[in-house]
């Protein structure tokens, strides 16, 4: 039933839209028909409206431009570097047990929870939030971590590694 009233409403809007075009045509005037062109080339000729974009910004970008959140405390570590296994923990569960001299230089020896010893030297990196050892000295690690602050500046921070000696029972 639908179909029929499709089909029926189209017949009828085919078949009456050139007898309508015709008998407007047949009522207007000669002079009516001649002044139609001449007011249509006014109109293409002269817009009403001009764009031009010189000197405007686009105004399919945004105005508001969003920042990057940047929390406070936020450590800065570089995301293609591999990560070594004392990276896995935070610096304070991990503790200087030894310092070793050598033809190499000065060395620490760090013992993880994990009751693994490693080796440090100055460059190594360490400790969850992307600490690197800056000095080894005979009787501790330097490490500095960096951090951004809340306008986005990186701001070092300076950790002290003690050495552990064991204490002798009294």
């Amino acid at each position: 039933m639908r179909w029929l009233a499709v089909i029926v409403t189209s017949t009828y809007i085919l078949t009456s839209y050139p007898v309508a075009l015709l008998s407007a045509a047949e009522t207007a005037s000669p002079q009516s028909l001649e002044a139609r062109p001449a007011q249509e080339e006014t109109a293409v000729s002269k817009p009403a409206f001009e764009y031009r974009p010189e000197d405007r910004r686009d105004p399919f970008e945004t105005l508001v431009k969003e920042k990057p959140k940047i929390n406070e405390g936020d450590p800065v570590i570089d995301p293609n570097r591999p990560r070594g296994p004392l990276e896995r923990f935070d610096i304070s569960a991990l503790k200087l047990v030894g310092i070793v001299w050598g033809g190499l230089g000065l060395r620490g020896l760090i013992r993880a929870p994990d009751n693994k010893g490693y080796f440090v030297t100055v460059g190594t990196y360490m400790g969850e939030k992307g600490g690197q050892v800056v000095d080894v000295a005979s009787d501790r690690l330097v490490i500095e971590e960096k951090y951004r602050d809340t306008e986005g500046n990186i701001v070092g921070k300076t950790l002290d590694l003690p050495l552990r000696r064991k204490e002798k029972d009294k």
